[in-house]
C-alpha cells in the first residue's frame, strides 16, 4: 500500500494546529489514518473495519470518562 499525498484533516482540527487526525481513501478499498505530527505512521482499515470504527465513535464508545472540572494533572490520572 503506497502512501498518498491527498489527506483530509478532521473538521475538528484547528487550521494552525500541527496535531490533527488525517484520513485518506485508498483504491476505494482501504481507508488510511494518521496523526499529522507523525505522517509516516499510517494505520489502514478496510471498509468494514472503518465503518465499525466510525459507528463506535458516533456511539461514544471511545469517549474519555473524565471529570472536566479537574485540572490537567488530575485528568491524566483519571485516564
Amino acid at each position: 500500500m503506497a502512501l498518498s499525498e491527498n489527506w483530509e484533516r478532521s473538521s475538528f482540527c484547528k487550521t494552525d494546529s500541527d496535531m490533527c487526525v488525517e484520513v485518506h481513501e485508498l483504491d476505494h478499498v482501504y481507508v488510511e489514518v494518521r496523526n499529522s505530527r507523525t505522517p509516516h505512521t499510517v494505520t489502514s482499515f478496510d471498509r468494514e473495519e472503518w465503518q465499525a470504527f466510525v459507528d463506535g465513535v458516533k456511539a461514544g464508545d471511545f469517549d474519555l470518562k473524565v471529570d472536566v472540572s479537574a485540572d490537567a494533572e488530575e485528568m491524566l490520572d483519571q485516564v
